[in-house]
């Protein structure tokens, strides 16, 4: 072979030398980044403002809030002048959208914005990638990680006591509530506050809960009266309850709970003087009707019976009292004197028993 041809031969197999390292130096398309241009800033909403998230982490949001993204980008050395340059970006692994390209020289910065509604309870995990559009060549030049916490209060397990009051009892009954934060954040400055009472009387008319925590539970009560003009049956009472999000905005649940309103109750006591008799003596029977407040309760009529027998009926003085005389004309022995109240408009029926003792005829020696 000539020395030319020599010559020749080896100035091509260098010049192929030369081609494949610059081939081998080349990015691939869909290649893993080769950061020629990369993200400098992600900015994303966070509650009322924004946070920078450009080396990860999680902003959080509100439920239906519109969430905004920036994406801001660095054209260090793509292309001879500049590149065309766009984003990509994925929300929890699917693909959400794909920027437009844009021309960005080298040594400049561009940016893509995104705006998207999101709902919760939920976290989302977004991935965002920059990519190359050289001459329908697409290679991959950064990819970023970040997270969106969607945060949504709401209360669950609302559990009011079953209550059953007394209508003009002055004595308060206590109406124990609890429930539980079933949102994914706190619930802060939580407050609970009577908005319609139905008629009844109920102390305090708001209380201060605090901070709740996700999945927290609170537990609060009322002291509960029925005026002398509330209606017998079941009253519906509802509650109104405050808290705040993280943001400091203002959310309000509302809540009831029934209680049953029934009529005052009585109670007697009986007196048997003498309780202890001979047959064919008498003992007057005392009985003393008062109302849930310790009244005494006048006008009303008590029935009195020995055993199973009605021995007739007497009506209350001022002081309560309804009084009845018995001769014993029974055999010995020992019976039941029963006083019975049946009950009227306001008040409810009672009743009560006392033993007398009817002893047999006694003889002279």
């Amino acid at each position: 072979m000539s020395e030319v041809l020599k010559g020749k031969n080896l100035i091509l197999i260098a010049a192929v030398g030369i081609l494949l390292a610059s081939l081998g130096s080349m990015p691939l398309a869909n290649a893993q980044p080769y950061y020629d241009a990369y993200f400098t800033s992600i900015n994303v909403t966070h509650g009322n403002g924004d946070i920078e998230l450009i080396s990860g982490g999680t902003a959080k949001v509100y439920d239906g809030q519109t969430a905004w993204k920036n994406l801001t980008f660095y054209n260090e050395g793509c292309g001879v002048f500049g590149a065309d340059l766009y984003t990509k970006i994925y929300e929890s692994d699917t693909l959400s959208g794909t920027s437009s390209k844009r021309y960005v020289f080298k040594g400049t910065s561009s940016s893509d914005d995104w705006y998207s509604t999101v709902y919760g309870p939920a976290v989302y995990t977004y991935k965002v990638e920059l990519w190359w559009d050289s001459a329908g060549t697409h290679y991959l030049e950064d990819v970023k990680y970040f997270d969106t916490k969607v945060v949504k209060l709401f209360m669950t397990d609302w559990s009011p006591s079953d209550l059953s009051i007394e209508k003009g009892k002055t004595t308060a009954s206590t109406l124990s509530i609890s429930f539980e934060n079933g949102g994914n954040d706190y619930m802060y400055s939580a407050e609970v506050s009577v908005v319609d009472s139905d008629a009844l009387q109920i102390s305090p008319q708001s209380q201060s809960l605090g901070d709740i925590s996700s999945g927290g539970t609170k537990s609060t009560s009322f002291s509960i009266t029925a005026p002398t003009t509330a209606t017998l049956g079941t009253h519906t009472v509802s509650f109104q309850i405050d808290y705040d999000d993280f943001r400091g905005v203002s959310h309000s649940e509302t809540k009831t709970a029934s209680v049953s309103v029934a009529k005052l109750g009585t109670s007697i006591t009986l007196d048997l003087e003498p309780s202890s008799i001979n047959i064919g003596d008498s003992t007057t029977i005392t009985a003393t009707l008062v109302d849930g407040n310790a009244n005494s309760i006048e006008n009303q009529e008590i029935t009195f019976s020995v055993g199973t027998t009605t021995i007739g009926t007497a009506s209350t003085d001022s002081s309560g009292n309804a009084v009845k005389s018995y001769t014993a004309n029974i055999d010995a022995g020992t019976y039941v004197i029963k006083a019975s109240y049946t009950e009227s408009t306001d008040y409810g029926p009672s009743s009560a028993t006392s033993n007398l003792i009817v002893n047999p005829f006694t003889t002279s020696g």
